[in-house]
């Protein structure tokens, strides 16, 4: 199975918080940017995810083990998921609400989720 490119979904990531700037256009692009990186990184985190659980099923040396390694897992993938759901939410406050408070949030939360899937090994 070919790997989804991590280094350009957090180069993408990266650069959105560079085109955080004054104007309204500035500010567009930011919002497109960061919708753009968000929905790539969703994208990888889709195939990191299917084959992570795939390995976690393949390396468990019993079922009980797997069950409470998929369990701890999955725990860690809804953490991931919120962060995606509160980035997303942010994308569309940013898009909606013109001020500098919701663009701050939107990176913050766009740099939250970019953190959190470099920790699993989803991004670089």
């Amino acid at each position: 199975m070919r790997r989804p490119k991590r280094s350009s979904v957090s180069l993408a990531l990266i650069a959105m918080t560079l085109l955080a700037a004054c104007g309204a256009s500035a500010r567009e692009k930011t919002i497109r940017a960061t919708l753009t990186a968000t929905d790539s990184a969703r994208a990888a985190f889709i195939a990191y995810d299917s084959a992570q659980q795939d390995a976690i099923v393949a390396k468990a040396p019993d079922e009980a083990t797997g069950k409470a390694q998929l369990a701890a897992y999955r725990a860690k993938r809804q953490e991931l998921e919120h962060l995606f759901a509160a980035t997303y939410q942010a994308i569309a406050t940013a898009a909606v609400v013109n001020d500098d408070h919701s663009l701050s949030g939107l990176i913050q939360a766009a740099l939250l989720l970019s953190q959190a899937l470099k920790d699993v090994g989803v991004l670089r």
